[in-house]
């Protein structure tokens, strides 16, 4: 197996061009991003629940403005 290193800017498409590798050649390919972003929504997709939704947060003797 020959590697072939090679640093580039991804493309507004998303492609990449190899020198040396021609079409119907089997690679495996491996991207490593060099400074990734962070993620904007890091929850998203996770689960969630509202077990009581309408239940209040502290229970109403917590209270101290309540008779």
């Amino acid at each position: 197996m020959e590697a072939i290193r090679l640093e580039t800017t991804i493309e507004y498409d998303g492609k990449i061009d190899v020198p040396g590798v021609r079409a119907g050649d089997a690679v495996e390919v491996i991207v490593l991003l060099q400074n990734p972003r962070p993620k904007v929504y890091p929850l998203r997709g996770t689960p969630f629940s509202f077990p009581n939704p309408f239940d209040p947060a502290i229970p109403e003797s917590d209270w101290e403005i309540l008779p």
